[in-house]
């Protein structure tokens, strides 16, 4: 990959000599080819285009005779032909269900689909602000940049609970925890993290997708854990990995307001492989030092929010069963994640035995990040 990586001290401009080679190769071997994004109906088969080829030389036929026999046999091909693909549909999606990992999301999104319900990808034709509209798509992107960096403000958020956060932290574990010891990264775990990730065609700003990793893992294994250990060790997270391309998702209501949109940030694929291996290292600490609650059901291996509300289901049963009255608050947080306050994160991983160069690394990772807004193909 490239002497120049093994020779450079700063780990920014490790892996900008990495990245720059890596595409450099990649351009040269690869061509972009535009295709068309009429929807392709992979449950078409070649039988089912003879069968409808069939059915339009029936009908033309048809058409033009008033004679009973062909109609009824016309009206008699077009059932086996709708038999046909409600049977190929059912097998096809059967198998894509079969083979999903996640078997609800795929079966709901199937729903959405043959219901009508999913329509392609929109260009956002206008937008709303400040009772002006804007057309421009430029303008549009930027609109939404700024909507999306300035979001917390726009939901008045303050921190003044912030000594008491950490007041209660203390008294909930009185004990002091023991350091977290990064062990490095091999080439092996960058290998397996690799394969680990979902094969998508979606890229960050680098345009290389998890697909092109996942295809040329074992070559790119050794360079990338010589990198991602001497970020562990200075503490220094890449720059071109904190740099997201951030997509307005809209979620109901009026096109045209910006309020009904969410963020939803593509990272490079090389900036998850490092994630991974840092969540890999920070989850066997908590773990190993009994740190999550047994409450807490999301982002845990072999936990999940279906186990949550069967647990609290149960609950429900179980006290109505004894004639007991049951009551529930339920707290929706608006914009949970981007309201999370840094400085009491910090300090809560640091109290937790996150030290030192590991501590000035989560600190890297949430400074200086760098948001590019896309809407109607035009950035911000």
């Amino acid at each position: 990959m490239g002497k120049s990586v093994y020779q450079e001290t700063d780990v920014n401009k490790m892996f900008n000599s990495f990245l720059r080679t890596f595409l450099n190769i990649f351009n040269a071997s690869f061509t972009v080819k535009y295709k068309s994004t009429n929807e392709k109906h992979n449950w078409i088969t070649r039988g089912i285009k003879i069968s409808c080829k069939q059915k339009r030389n029936l009908y033309a036929l048809t058409n033009y005779s008033k004679d009973p026999v062909r109609n009824a046999h016309y009206n008699t091909y077009c059932k086996i032909v709708r038999k046909v693909i409600r049977e190929a549909k059912k097998q096809h999606y059967s198998r894509l269900i079969a083979q999903s990992n996640n078997k609800i999301k795929t079966t709901w999104n199937i729903i959405k689909k043959e219901t009508g319900k999913v329509h392609p990808a929109e260009q956002i034709p206008s937008l709303l602000v400040d009772n002006k509209k804007l057309n421009d798509p430029k303008s549009v992107a930027n609109a939404f940049k700024n909507f999306f960096l300035n979001i917390t403000e726009n939901l008045d958020i303050n921190h003044k609970g912030k000594g008491d956060a950490i007041s209660f932290l203390k008294d909930s574990f009185p004990i002091n925890f023991p350091s977290l010891k990064i062990i490095p990264i091999s080439e092996p775990e960058i290998r397996i993290i690799i394969n680990s990730l979902k094969a998508k065609n979606s890229s960050g700003y680098d345009e290389i997708s998890s697909k092109i990793l996942k295809a040329c893992s074992t070559l790119i294994s050794y360079p990338l854990s010589y990198i991602y250990n001497h970020s562990l060790l200075t503490g220094t997270v890449p720059d071109r990995l904190k740099i997201a391309i951030v997509k307005p998702l809209f979620k109901k209501g009026d096109k045209i307001i910006m309020t009904n949109y969410r963020p939803v940030s593509l990272l490079p694929s090389f900036s998850k492989v490092l994630e991974k291996a840092m969540y890999n290292r920070l989850s066997h600490h908590l773990h190993m030092n009994n740190i999550p609650v047994t409450e807490q059901h999301g982002f845990r291996n072999g936990i999940s929010t279906e186990k949550a509300a069967f647990r609290r289901t149960n609950s429900v049963f179980q006290s109505l069963n004894k004639k007991r009255h049951v009551g529930g608050i339920f707290c929706a947080l608006a914009k949970a994640f981007d309201c999370v306050n840094h400085d009491i994160l910090l300090f809560k991983l640091h109290f937790y035995g996150i030290q030192g160069e590991t501590a000035d690394w989560f600190r890297s990772y949430l400074s200086n990040i760098k948001q590019r807004a896309e809407a109607e193909f035009s950035n911000s």
